[in-house]
């Protein structure tokens, strides 16, 4: 039990419910405002040699017909890859290509697929599994010059080729030889004026569906990949269950999306139809919480990849409990203590 010595003085009183206020305030006490349920942490994806360490990680995906992490490390201008458990497999420059990697796809076959940044804009650069460059694709959608816009990447199982045009908020889909065969638009439902103030930096494609995180719609779409709307996931907020800027997503094994929030510094976890099931981390900079991060995927052993320029590491983390029991739960509760 605290004490707390009585002080009749109004500077006293005043000092006394500050202290009570820190003591009890998840947003302050705390290293978040999930006091009790940071991230199950399992360790971080870590580089041989004290002088070779990520810098700016952006990208992270998980190829899961090998379990293998790649990595999007911009500030060096390469793809890191690591083994499915996570231990340093190899690297390779991108620099002779493009100046900064901003996304990763891997087809059946294992070959790589960056999206770069060049003087003429943003290209797909193909790679063997091996790091060894192939060719790189021009993407046109019929008379159109090169596609324009395009913000990030993706492969479904099937190996068709589909891209984020940021710009025209649009999904066109290519072979992956880069000729076209159909797109659908996305965020039709926003007005042009609204939708324009809003970024799209990434999508998932996980079986059927497609998800886009809408970061300042405080929202994530979901659409199958004809580019039919199904559900939303989430809603704007700033409190448990709710989204401030969600920015990528990905899926357990058992289909538990998971949304990463950059700025509740928390993963969001719900049902595909967008029931709240959890939620973990926080703001801090321990292990098992989080400081803006900024890209996440899982793979087969449900762990998680959570990404954060902020310190250039890339926690892996574990599903807690709770969330995979499908018990919904809040600060404070005994459960979680």
């Amino acid at each position: 039990m605290i004490r707390i010595k009585q002080n009749t003085s109004k500077l006293g009183q005043a000092a006394s419910a500050l202290f009570l206020f820190l003591l009890i305030s998840p947003h302050v006490a705390g290293q978040g405002e999930n006091l009790y349920s940071p991230a199950v942490f399992i360790g971080e994806l870590t580089l041989p040699g004290t002088g070779n360490q990520f810098l700016r990680p952006a990208r992270i995906l998980v190829d899961h017909s090998s379990d293998e992490i790649l990595v999007a490390d911009r500030g060096n201008n390469r793809i890191v890859i690591f083994d499915q458990g996570g231990v340093y497999n190899f690297d390779f420059s991108v620099g002779e290509y493009c100046g900064v990697p901003t996304d990763i796809a891997v087809d059946s076959t294992g070959r790589i697929y960056l999206l770069g940044s060049t003087s003429k804009g943003k290209r797909i650069f193909v790679f063997d599994y091996d790091g060894i460059y192939l060719n790189d694709l021009g993407l046109r959608i019929g008379a159109e010059n090169e596609f324009p816009g395009i913000e990030a990447i993706a492969i479904d199982d099937n190996d068709f080729l589909f891209a984020l045009d940021a710009r025209s908020y649009r999904i066109a889909v290519f072979d992956l030889s880069g000729s076209f065969l159909r797109e659908f638009p996305v965020l039709a439902d926003i007005r042009d004026d609204e939708r324009a103030e809003i970024p799209l930096m990434s999508f998932t494609i996980n079986g059927d569906d497609i998800y886009i995180p809408a970061p300042i719609a405080g929202t994530v779409y979901r659409y199958d990949r004809r580019g039919n709307l199904l559900n939303f996931i989430g809603h704007r907020g700033a409190t448990s269950g709710e989204l401030n800027f969600p920015i990528s997503v990905s899926l357990t094994q058992d289909n538990i999306v998971l949304v990463l929030d950059k700025h509740r510094f928390v993963v969001v976890c719900y049902t595909r139809d967008g029931r709240f099931l959890g939620e973990f981390g926080g703001k801090g900079i321990n292990p098992g919480w989080f400081y803006h991060p900024s890209w996440m995927d899982v793979d087969s052993d449900n762990r998680i990849y959570i990404g954060q320029v902020f310190q250039n590491k890339i926690q892996i983390c574990g599903l807690p409990e709770f969330i995979k029991s499908g018990k919904n739960m809040t600060v404070g509760d005994d459960r979680l203590n």
